[in-house]
């Protein structure tokens, strides 16, 4: 179907689809196991407050999520992807666009965050435990805060924060990679 959607205040799991529209989404689901699909070929995809197993997808448009508890999966084949005040864990990729992500917490799943084109920029929180892979094949790669057990190179940093914990991964072919605190 075509044409923009917006839905606010749903309970439960919801499935949204669109070829060619906008979906603007807010305060949806309530519970860690509501599952919230959202897809659009075409069209930006815009979300707040949104909560339990989030699947997002846009072929054509930029995603902008701005709060989330849960698990939260965006995918962009053609668009930039920006995530703030998550509360979860975090798989975000795009083909052609850059990523930014802000977590506030982490959850119990690994963080993945990649672009094939395009900057790469993550924000985790100061207190919780995380084993950090971070690389890019024609950028640099930036890390704002102390690592232990590092092992940085222009092209390549891994090492841990808090003695380590949940992995996470950032990665760029053509572009650059920041990783920072909040």
């Amino acid at each position: 179907a075509s044409g923009n959607v917006r839905i606010e205040e749903l309970e439960g799991s919801q499935s949204v689809s669109t070829q060619s529209g906008d979906v603007e989404l807010s305060r949806l689901g309530t519970g860690p196991m509501d599952v919230q699909n959202i897809t659009t070929k075409s069209g930006e995809i815009v979300g707040a407050e949104l909560s339990g197993q989030i699947h997002v997808g846009s072929l054509a448009g930029d995603v902008s999520i701005n709060g989330f508890t849960g698990f939260l999966k965006v995918s962009a084949s053609s668009g930039d992807i920006e995530i703030s005040e998550g509360r979860g864990s975090v798989q975000a990729k795009s083909l052609s666009g850059d990523v930014a992500v802000e977590l506030e917490a982490i959850g119990t799943e690994p963080i993945s965050v990649t672009a094939l084109s395009g900057d790469v920029q993550l924000q985790l929180p100061e207190s919780d435990g995380y084993d950090i892979t971070a690389k890019t094949a024609t950028g640099e790669v930036s890390v704002e805060f102390d690592l232990q057990n590092a092992s940085i190179s222009e092209k390549k940093v891994t090492g841990q924060v808090n003695g380590g914990g949940l992995p996470v991964e950032i990665s760029t072919m053509s572009g650059d990679v920041q990783i920072d605190q909040s």
